[in-house]
């Protein structure tokens, strides 16, 4: 994160006003009003840092309409750093008002008891809450226990080539329990000894201006994989990756740093350590939707096509605008639902053009994004991580 007024002056001073993000973001695109484009927002930003607009709920408002998903800094000429910016603006100035959201990314994810017993409350209650938050409506059935209560801390295998810690962060952790078993699944099949890494990322937290209690979590990651001594540490989800990889910079300390060095998203571990590519036949039409904190923030968009490429049988059609932001980015969909369900409604249109049965993706957010929207659109598409795929891949070569 940009940590002082001076280089984030510097960001602003780089905006020529070009208008070039107008073109690209999907928040712009969903409302069509100025104030919410990228341009406006760092001019905005620029205006209170000098002095010369005071921190208002509306300034905090604006900056709140922002999906953290990098499109407007990667077609930005000057490259300037939009949601750094944003993030910055929105931990020195606070949040516009008290709300669930922020509430639970800061309050409740950080804290595995008080979330053990959200869960919990959220277990009996999903059906509910589903009907009050179409937001939820993609989420699988919630299981009774967190993920690591399933698995020993420690998987191994008869002949390891590598100690592989898998952060698992709150959605797999609590929610999407048949990600956990692909990746560990897949892990164990490229003879890995898997190490689970659960807890926050920070991620949640610093979206909600709470740069404290995501710089504490990060803090906690980093020892946890100091004591567990693994060689890399993998993750199925694109915003957890994005976030542990940036523990370098935002805790500038030597252990996070050669913290981040270890962080792979599993796709790019894989093709990085060798695929596995003794594989069964998948017979299945599949379109693959990009994450934006895995293309745009990691460099990673080859390697998930290239894994779900090797399977036998899988048929890989690319829809229109695959990096298009699908307006999930985990906590917006719940903050702003009629912005993320009108930038969903057309990732949802594109996935169907291609008549694909699977949208696979890398992200937790994103899939219960892509499931809702779709759902929602009345198409019988089902969505899954690449990893899931492979795994089923892996399965379908010892299937009789």
């Amino acid at each position: 994160m940009i940590k002082t007024k001076e280089t984030l002056l510097a960001q602003v001073d780089r905006c020529s006003k070009c208008g070039a993000c107008r073109e690209v973001c999907p928040v712009f695109l969903a409302k069509g009003s100025e104030p919410y484009v990228a341009r406006a927002k760092v001019q905005l930003a620029g205006a209170w840092l000098d002095g010369n607009l005071s921190p208002s709920r509306r300034l905090q408002e604006l900056m709140g309409y922002c999906l953290l998903c990098k499109t407007c800094t990667h077609h930005c000429p000057n490259g300037v750093q939009v949601d750094r910016l944003v993030l910055a603006a929105r931990a020195e100035a606070g949040p516009a008002r008290r709300s669930l959201v922020r509430l639970a990314a800061t309050g409740i994810l950080p804290h595995p008891r008080r979330m053990w017993v959200a869960h919990g409350v959220f277990r009996l209650t999903q059906g509910t809450l589903t009907r009050l938050r179409p937001a939820l409506q993609g989420l699988p059935q919630v299981p009774r226990k967190p993920f690591t209560q399933h698995y020993p801390a420690v998987l191994p295998v008869a002949r390891p080539r590598r100690r592989v810690g898998y952060f698992l962060g709150c959605m797999i952790q609590y929610f999407w329990h048949r990600v956990g078993d692909a990746a560990i699944h897949v892990l164990r099949e490229h003879d890995g000894e898997v190490v689970l890494l659960p807890g926050c990322c920070g991620m949640p937290a610093a979206a909600q201006g709470a740069a404290g209690i995501a710089r504490q979590q990060a803090e906690m990651v980093v020892r946890q994989a100091e004591q567990a001594r693994v060689e890399a540490v993998v993750t199925t989800c694109a915003s957890c990756g994005l976030a542990l990889a940036g523990y370098g910079d935002e805790l500038s300390t030597p252990a996070a740093r050669a913290f981040s060095q270890r962080v792979r998203d599993i796709s790019a571990f894989l093709m990085e350590t060798g695929l596995n590519r003794d594989l069964g036949v998948v017979e299945t039409v599949v379109t693959y939707h990009d994450p934006c904190h895995l293309r745009r923030g990691q460099g990673v968009w080859q390697q998930p096509r290239e894994i779900l490429r090797c399977i036998p049988g899988v048929d890989l059609r690319e829809m229109e605008q695959p990096d298009r932001c699908c307006g999930g980015s985990g906590t917006f969909a719940f903050s702003h639902p009629e912005v993320a369900a009108a930038i969903g409604g057309l990732k949802a249109e594109m996935a169907a053009r291609t008549g694909a049965a699977v949208v696979a993706t890398g992200c937790p957010s994103c899939q219960l994004q892509l499931a809702g929207v779709l759902d929602r659109a009345g198409q019988a598409v089902r969505v899954a991580h690449t990893v899931e795929i492979l795994s089923q891949a892996y399965a379908a070569r010892l299937t009789p």
